[in-house]
């Protein structure tokens, strides 16, 4: 529960960043990274773990750093620098070690399939960071690519049936993905 628990401040930045804005989803993923770095800390024979530190450093940082005026990143971009910056923290050295030994005698810690295990377990995560990065990349670089569903709530429903329908179908609603792209400028 704890390793998922560690993810929580991404999940409420994704849920906020589709439908509030990405500032906003930056400063709730700061806002519980603290709170679970807090938790911690007061916490006997608890000590803050390298993924939660670090989620805690990427959404302070991005979020004090767009707060001081730093370049307006599009929504993708911003998700770009959180999926980014979360694979970074899981390659740096298995992240699930921390978690798996608070679940293991101590005498299996030093134990080669232990850590070999630790070392798949983390390469699968790694993995799907990647995947996530890749397609975060694939949206803000290949203009062919459907934009991304703008926020506004007046057409909310019109929007979501429409992804619904491109995914089901391959393609667009109505040709309301043709207009977007004239809109944006990418026809």
């Amino acid at each position: 529960m704890g390793i998922l628990l560690a993810f929580f401040p991404f999940i409420t930045f994704a849920v906020l960043d589709r439908l509030v804005g990405p500032m906003e989803g930056l400063i709730a993923g700061a806002l519980i990274s603290a709170a679970l770095l807090l938790r911690d800390w007061v916490r006997p024979g608890k000590k803050p773990k390298i993924l939660e530190v670090g989620t805690g450093v990427l959404f302070g940082g991005l979020a004090l750093y767009t707060m001081a005026g730093g370049p307006t990143q599009s929504i993708i971009g911003v998700r770009l620098l959180v999926d980014a910056g979360l694979l970074l923290i899981v390659l740096h050295r298995p992240f699930t070690l921390q978690y798996a030994r608070e679940h293991v005698a101590p005498d299996l810690w030093d134990s080669p399939d232990f850590i070999r295990t630790n070392y798949v377990i983390t390469g699968a995560w790694a993995l799907a960071f990647f995947v996530l990065v890749i397609a975060d990349l694939a949206l803000l670089y290949i203009p062919w690519l459907p934009p991304p569903v703008q926020h506004n709530r007046n057409h909310s429903r019109s929007r979501q049936s429409d992804q619904i329908h491109i995914l089901v179908s391959g393609t667009p609603a109505a040709g309301r993905w043709d207009l977007n792209r004239q809109a944006a400028g990418m026809s």
